[in-house]
């Protein structure tokens, strides 16, 4: 198998799958990176050069979590250790969530309206970011479910300046840029200000991209041997979440961004010596990746099948919620419909409501229009009599 992906690994034959992507690639630019074992081979579309950077967006998550399994392996933390003590107080809202917890945004806490954490002197400012994550409403305990946000990567970048003493942005260009020859342009050196979460101060290639995957996957401890946290429903090409690393199934790792202007994928097979990054200014990347590679890679993006749920659709019927948004789903004779809305930090709606009708398709209800929010939704039962309404990204607790 590995013989024939080999010859994606050549730059004319990767610049003919772009090229027969054209109709879909309709503008912006477009930089594909595939590598197998030592061959590599990159192509760009439109007005980009092979070279041309992104930002790094939500890839940081994986910068943060390389430099925490390091550190883990050195003994200066422990995966399954309790943070609070890392980060030098004994926050209730923190008791009982691990570092692990932290990567793989299962800590519990309502992030979705925290904002990104001030710096001083190069460091985050833990005096400003821990009063107002001991401020945040708890919606499950610690490793209960999983919901995406921002909070994870700050705190445990923060634990990381702790232990070491330094930066995080440090931390990123001696320990994982440098090796790499990478610049990393829009890092800035004296401030080190790059935030692991966002990515925030620094733009790469697909190149690098790729290559750092690769690298740090293959080089010390297989993420084969952690445990894979699973998603709460379903989702069209991602299984769970592995110490940081989305998991893709069929060995494979990786994360996504999705920025205006600025969409990366990464997807590493470390087994197999495989890599493949993405980076688009106008379309997603992942929909070019599918496109380009979902013959080649067949395992990749082969698409999870849920069972029919069981009950009614009406048995969603009912208002959820999280600090930043709200969907409200109503039965009525003509289907399901959906309303989502946003709220700002006092609770008001923010902005226009989109509404939607959700369409049932073996256990999953697929909006229609689909919203950015509101893709789909699915029920997933919890503890307590609880329950969540899950959107492929977070999940929104019963009101």
């Amino acid at each position: 198998m590995n013989a024939d992906l080999a010859e994606l690994a050549d730059p004319a034959v990767l610049s003919r799958l772009l090229a027969q992507r054209s109709s879909a690639v309709q503008r912006g630019r477009v930089v594909v990176t595939f590598v197998c074992g030592t061959r590599i081979a990159t192509a760009s579309w439109g007005d980009a050069p092979a070279a041309a950077r992104s930002p790094l967006g939500c890839l940081a998550k994986l910068f943060t979590a390389t430099l925490v399994r390091r550190a883990a392996e050195r003994g200066w933390l422990a995966l399954d250790g309790e943070v609070a003590p890392l980060l030098g107080g004994n926050l209730e809202a923190l008791h009982g969530v691990t570092v692990r917890h932290l990567l793989e945004h299962t800590h519990g806490l309502d992030d979705s309206l925290l904002a990104a954490p001030r710096y001083e002197r190069g460091f985050i400012d833990r005096g400003e970011l821990l009063p107002r994550v001991a401020a945040l409403e708890r919606f499950a305990g610690p490793g209960a479910v999983y919901s995406y946000g921002h909070l994870g990567a700050w705190l445990a970048a923060s634990a990381l300046e702790q232990v070491h003493g330094r930066p995080f942005g440090a931390l990123v260009r001696d320990g994982l840029l440098e090796p790499l020859a990478i610049d990393g342009v829009g890092y800035e050196a004296g401030a080190a200000r790059l935030c692991a979460a966002t990515g925030a101060g620094l733009a790469l290639t697909a190149e690098e991209l790729a290559r750092f995957g690769l690298q740090v996957l293959t080089q010390g401890p297989s993420l084969a041997a952690e445990p894979i946290m699973p998603l709460p429903g379903w989702h069209p090409l991602e299984r769970g979440v592995c110490v940081g690393w989305k998991y893709a199934g069929a060995g494979w790792f990786g994360h996504q961004s999705a920025w205006p202007g600025a969409s990366s994928y990464l997807r590493v097979q470390p087994e197999r010596g495989l890599a493949l990054a993405v980076i688009a200014s106008a379309q997603a990347a992942s929909l070019i990746a599918v496109g380009m590679f979902g013959v080649h890679l067949a395992e990749l993006f082969e698409s999870q099948v849920r069972r029919p749920s069981e009950g009614s659709a009406s048995d969603v019927s009912g208002a959820y919620e999280q600090a930043a948004r709200v969907i409200a789903i109503e039965a009525t004779r003509s289907g399901l419909h959906a309303e989502a809305w946003e709220r700002d930090e006092h609770g008001a709606r923010r902005g226009e409501p989109a509404r939607a009708v959700l369409v049932p398709a073996r256990g999953v209800l697929f909006a229609r229009p689909a919203r950015e929010h509101l893709p789909f939704v699915e029920p997933v039962p919890g503890g307590n009599g609880a329950r969540w309404l899950w959107n492929g990204r977070c999940v929104l607790r019963s009101a």
